[in-house]
């Protein structure tokens, strides 16, 4: 069975970046950040198709890329 991963996840992958320390780097930049590592994992997986546009500009900041870079069209096909 082929494994699908997000666009996130092979970013992630891409730059050998774990959930743990995914979640530190976002703390880190943005100390008021209510953003624990189920929520991380969830994203990341594609479990969690909506989440807010707060936490999707940390993440990508976070990553320097663009917002594009990890919302699959799929998710928002689906959401219609």
């Amino acid at each position: 069975m082929e494994q699908k991963f997000t666009k996130l996840q092979t970013i992630l992958n891409q730059r050998r970046i774990g959930q743990v320390e995914l979640k530190n780097m976002i703390i880190a930049k943005y100390p008021e950040a209510k953003i624990n590592l189920p929520l991380i994992n969830r994203i990341i997986t594609g479990k969690q198709k909506n989440f807010e546009i707060k936490t999707a500009l940390r993440i990508t900041k976070t990553l320097n890329i663009a917002v594009d870079d990890i919302i699959d069209e799929s998710i928002l096909i689906t959401l219609n």
